[in-house]
């Protein structure tokens, strides 16, 4: 166990996930879906509630791979591949399919992607990073 590898790469990965949600986010009419539907996204608030709490599950992501580094199988970039899809399958899937009550499906099958690879990219980017401290 790692703590300060795992806090550090953590937090990178929480802005990768910022940035990826952020390019989805620039898909017109998913904006204009949120921006109708939930308008205290659009705010300062609710900007910097969505950024913190998506560092808080990069740290989170890094501070779990630290303990579980060992059992994830693969090397390198297929090791973050792996370790992205698990955590999509406890974390990314869970909004998306939640949204599938109410939203439009371009809505709900568009975060369904972009946590995806927001979730692939973060895992590959926080394990070169977890990596390349050692």
């Amino acid at each position: 166990m790692e703590w300060k590898k795992g806090m550090i790469s953590g937090v990178v990965a929480g802005i990768v996930i910022i940035i990826v949600n952020f390019l989805f986010m620039l898909i017109p009419a998913v904006s204009e879906y949120w921006s109708k539907t939930l308008p205290g996204y659009g705010t300062a608030g609710g900007m910097g509630a969505i950024f913190a709490s998506m560092i808080v599950l990069g740290l989170v992501m890094g501070m779990v791979y630290s303990l579980i580094s060992r059992a994830i199988p693969g090397e390198g970039a297929r090791k973050g591949v792996n370790y992205g899809l698990i955590v999509w399958f406890l974390a990314g899937i869970m909004m998306p399919i939640i949204h599938m009550g109410f939203a439009p499906t371009y809505v709900w099958a568009i975060e369904l992607v972009s946590h995806l690879v927001g979730c692939l990219v973060a895992g590959i980017v926080l394990v070169a990073i977890y990596e390349k401290m050692s």
